[in-house]
């Protein structure tokens, strides 16, 4: 049981049939609800968040436990509910593309990291990533400006003149990958090319590759 609240008997005084404390009008239990309708779901209030409505029902009125009221009855609004931004918002699992090779690089994932600083004339790199066995990593200088031709000569000089034909390419949906000569070039070796849905995956798990790897792993790059 709470205990008894604390006043004066100067703290109260009626005004024209209407009970005052400490010059905010007293609500009776029954009337309470009503005027936090008035206050708070009323076009004109705007439906404001618990303090702001806790703030306009002081202004001029006062009850017991005001502060638990207001806010069991802003809790309590469905529109309130609907329109409240999710602070916590529930991120789904990241589920790992499955993998059969049982050779290096015959199931790979490439992207284009770019806008880095420039070096060496370039600004961007392509990340290639050994996706079924040891995860290593090809990392080639190359320009933002790069072509789909531009990415499969970067494929033969270092990919495949190393380690033969790939059998699965995992890639997001960036232009050089999308274009019809991929397509078709991938058609005619007999190539799965495979999109990520999140493409920001793919840009993290590379990034933290380079990050991790420091320099270039030996004999792949």
């Amino acid at each position: 049981m709470s205990p008894p609240m604390k006043s004066a008997l100067s703290d109260w005084k009626i005004v024209d049939s209407v009970l005052y404390y400490k010059d905010h009008a007293y609500v009776s239990p029954t009337a309470r609800h009503d005027l936090l309708r008035h206050l708070h779901d009323h076009p004109t209030a705007g439906h404001p968040g618990r303090f702001k409505t806790e703030e306009l029902v002081k202004r001029d009125y006062w009850w017991p436990g005001l502060g638990a009221y207001v806010r069991k009855y802003v809790d309590g609004c469905s529109l309130c509910q609907q329109m409240k931004a999710d602070t916590h918002p529930v991120t789904p699992p990241l589920v790992p593309i499955p993998s059969d090779a049982t050779v290096p690089f015959a199931s790979l994932s490439v992207d284009l990291i770019m806008d880095l600083p420039p070096s060496g004339g370039f600004d961007s790199i392509m990340v290639v990533v050994d996706h079924g066995l040891m995860k290593g990593v090809i990392i080639t200088p190359c320009l933002k400006t790069i072509t789909s031709e531009g990415v499969a000569k970067l494929f033969f000089k270092h990919v495949y003149r190393r380690f033969g034909l790939y059998d699965k390419i995992i890639s997001d949906r960036g232009p050089q990958f999308i274009s019809t000569v991929t397509c078709k070039t991938v058609t005619m070796f007999g190539t799965f090319l495979v999109y990520t849905l999140l493409c920001l995956y793919a840009w993290k798990s590379h990034f933290m590759l380079v990050k991790d790897i420091g320099e270039p792993t030996p004999g792949y790059t």
